[in-house]
């Protein structure tokens, strides 16, 4: 689950549990502080695998805090791929 404060300064939430989406997360790495772009691109297949496919971008000019452990959260993306 990854909640982000919006502009406006409402919150957001996105259920992330698409193991694309993780993988997308693990490969940028947001820190806490940094502005992030989500966008969900749609059901999507590869061969006889059907997956959801997500984009998400970070603009790292914005403060940053303390690290988030994302070789944990590849690992699992790449767990819930392999069960498929």
């Amino acid at each position: 689950m990854l909640t982000v404060r919006k502009t406006d300064g409402s919150l957001w939430t996105a259920n992330l549990f698409h193991a694309d989406a993780q993988t997308e997360l693990a490969r940028e790495q947001p820190k806490s502080g940094e502005r992030i772009g989500l966008r969900y691109l749609g059901e999507q297949a590869d061969g006889s695998r059907r997956y959801h496919r997500w984009r998400i971008r970070i603009d790292r000019t914005y403060r940053a805090a303390p690290a988030i452990d994302w070789k944990r959260i590849a690992d699992n993306a790449q767990a819930e791929l392999g069960e498929q």
